[in-house]
């Protein structure tokens, strides 16, 4: 089932842009935030810039809200915005997935230290030892596995080499923990 299109005024789609900040808002109408700055852009509408939000937060200046621009040239005054995602509540079984996932001993911790790494993980981490770009900024591929075992493929430079192995360490364990199984 398609997700039912919203439509807005230009006029509050501009007032919600500048008393939400833009993530939020796009949410909020099941869109990305690059869609919902299309959307803007299309019909004309100021949106705050980058770091608006945070300046406002901290108490920093801000730049001052431009008024809305009249419309040009036979230009709507009501938007249609066609969601790109299905709301909440349209797949329960998603939907339970999610309210599972958000409870607080679901949350997947990222320790200080790779401790007990993953078999894949350990690969890897052998793997990226051996890179020769392991002085350098370039990134350092581990690719492991056969055609018969799983492979995992990471792409990271040597200054994030140890964290990216802990969190995908994390990641993997969790799947297991959650009764995923390797292909």
């Amino acid at each position: 089932m398609e997700p039912s299109p919203t439509v807005v005024t230009r006029t509050a789609l501009y007032e919600q842009v500048w008393t939400t900040p833009m993530m939020k808002l796009a949410t909020e109408y099941r869109i990305t935030g690059t869609g919902l700055a299309k959307v803007c852009r299309k019909a004309n509408i100021p949106v705050p810039p980058r770091g608006y939000w945070n300046k406002l937060q901290y108490g920093k200046p801000v730049i001052k809200r431009p008024p809305l621009p009249a419309t040009t040239n036979g230009a709507v005054e009501t938007i249609t915005i066609q969601p790109s995602s299905p709301a909440v509540g349209a797949d329960p079984v998603v939907d339970a997935l999610v309210v599972e996932e958000q409870k607080p001993e679901n949350r997947i911790e990222v320790s200080d230290e790779l401790r007990r790494p993953h078999p894949l993980i350990q690969a890897a981490r052998s793997a990226l030892s051996k890179s020769r770009h392991a002085e350098d900024a370039a990134p350092a591929a581990a690719r492991i596995g056969s055609k018969t075992e799983p492979v995992l493929d990471i792409r990271v430079s040597p200054a994030a080499r140890h964290r990216a192995l802990r969190v995908v360490d994390a990641l993997l364990k969790a799947l297991e923990e959650r009764g995923y199984q390797r292909a």
